[in-house]
């Protein structure tokens, strides 16, 4: 039995033993009543009558028992019979306990067996709940096992996906230098931008093949190239331009780096005029912003680089898949860094690739360095870059503009929502370096600034948007006419 019940039944059970000792103590008694009936001479015979008379006692109840069954009658004592009765009890088994309750009532031992129910029922809901409690544990170690398989398949895939892309990627890498040396020969300018115009894909590589055919080709022509939206489909083209040809244009494929960096979407026109706007609609700036803070600002960037990070001299297929990925990011853009962007907005020449690459971060490099240089060089020699070209070639500035609001947005945000991703470089060099990034009014035609944005006007002339505004308040938890009373702003008619 897996309860204690024999409790309940301490004065009617009989062990064996308890049997002997009850029947020495009852022929005892016989025999001291029989003997204490002598007198006179048969008193010397006082032994032997005990004797007699225990043995009697024993012989008698031996002879009611086999009397007793060959009559039919049940001639067991109480103590049998409860032990009958109790022989075999399954308190697990509800037919089991109902057969023993039954019998027991009608021993006449009523109130023994509703507690010996009571006491089955209770054992039979804890061996419910052990039965549930298992079977919840199985599943559970069931779906414990399936979801560390799950994980340990997806860190499998993902690693061999690293492995795959960094295959590709050095693969990618080759073509492109070997194209570029072959290249080298005929047009050494061309050959020297290479390395910053085609990403290591596939796509880059034989991008840079067909480019390095086509000026083998005609070895007389002085190519260049540019990144221009095609006006059709709105793509970004890597495209060959002739500088003696105004006529000669090659599309070498869809610069994926800069589709990328606006979300995939197709861009509108690009290019205008002096003194007109280009439409906010017409490019993503702020997804282009993203794409160029995307490693400084990444909350795993810091667990990857640094110049005591061991992690730098293992190959990246050693790594987790998630550091693999942000390796192969910063390897590409040592590789290519903001040109793609820059090439989308405005021309680009060999010493301002060489000026934009100088800018160029790596491994070695702290996370707090990737954040202070991308603020303070990356993004405001990109734009003087562009804004120095655009203007030479009589062309708005309207999206160099919306990138500098954008850039500086980006930085503010930054320093609200996430200020312990600065490490020890100051939020208030952040911020500085957020405000430096802004156009001002004094080198603006504002004409060229997208009707759509509320912009504002410090004394000096620094142009804030709404945004920024807004960001300020956050960051100082004032009001936005709390801010723009502490900076002495006003909305800039246009």
């Amino acid at each position: 039995m897996a309860i204690e019940i024999t409790s309940l039944f301490r004065d009617i059970l009989e062990s064996p033993e308890q049997k002997q000792q009850r029947q020495m103590a009852e022929g005892f008694a016989r025999s001291q009543n029989a003997v204490s009936q002598l007198t006179g001479l048969a008193t010397a015979a006082a032994p032997l009558v005990g004797t007699m008379a225990e043995l009697q006692g024993r012989r008698t109840e031996a002879l009611q028992r086999g009397v007793g069954g060959l009559l039919g009658r049940d001639v067991r004592s109480t103590s049998e019979k409860l032990q009958d009765a109790l022989k075999g009890f399954n308190p697990l088994d509800p037919q089991s306990v109902s057969q023993t309750t039954q019998m027991l009532r009608d021993m006449g031992l009523g109130a023994q067996g509703a507690q010996v129910a009571a006491m089955a029922l209770e054992e039979q809901q804890k061996s419910k709940a052990m039965t549930e409690e298992t079977a919840l544990r199985a599943q559970q170690a069931t779906s414990n096992n399936l979801a560390i398989e799950s994980l340990q398949q997806q860190i499998a895939a993902e690693t061999l996906r690293a492995e795959r892309e960094q295959e590709s990627y050095d693969q990618a890498k080759t073509i492109i230098t070997n194209s570029s040396n072959m290249l080298r020969r005929v047009n050494p300018a061309l050959a020297n931008t290479f390395e910053g115009l085609f990403p290591a894909t596939p796509e880059g590589a034989t991008m840079a093949r067909s480019a390095t055919l086509a000026a083998m080709q005609a070895p007389e022509r002085d190519l260049i190239t540019e990144t221009v939206i095609n006006p059709e489909s709105g793509l970004p083209e890597v495209t060959l331009f002739d500088k003696n040809d105004p006529a000669y244009r090659q599309a070498l494929g869809v610069d994926d780096s800069a589709l990328s960096a606006n979300e995939g979407k197709p861009f509108g026109p690009m290019r205008a005029a002096s003194g007109q706007a280009i439409p906010q609609d017409a490019f993503n700036a702020k997804a282009q912003v993203q794409s160029i803070f995307s490693l400084a600002f990444n909350p795993n960037l810091e667990a990857v680089v640094g110049p005591n990070d061991v992690r730098r001299a293992l190959f990246t297929f050693n790594l987790a898949p998630e550091a693999a990925a942000i390796r192969n990011q910063i390897e590409r853009s040592q590789v290519a860094g903001i040109l793609p962007i820059v090439r989308l907005i405005a021309p680009v020449t060999e010493p301002d690739v060489v000026l934009l690459k100088e800018t160029q971060l790596g491994p070695k490099d702290s996370q707090e360095t990737w954040i202070k240089t991308t603020i303070e060089d990356v993004v405001p020699n990109a734009i003087n870059v562009m804004s120095r070209n655009l203007t030479e070639e009589g062309q708005s500035l309207s999206a160099v503009h919306q990138l500098a609001f954008a850039s500086s947005e980006r930085v503010l945000q930054e320093v609200v929502n996430n200020p312990g991703i600065f490490g020890d470089y100051s939020l208030n060099d952040a911020v500085n370096g957020a405000f430096a990034i802004l156009p001002n009014i004094n080198n603006v035609d504002v004409k060229e600034l997208p009707t759509s944005l509320t912009i504002f006007k410090t004394p000096s002339g620094t142009l804030f948007s709404g945004e920024i505004v807004n960001l300020l308040r956050q960051r100082q938890n004032l009001t936005n006419e709390q801010v723009i009373d502490q900076f002495d702003l006003e909305v800039l008619e246009r």
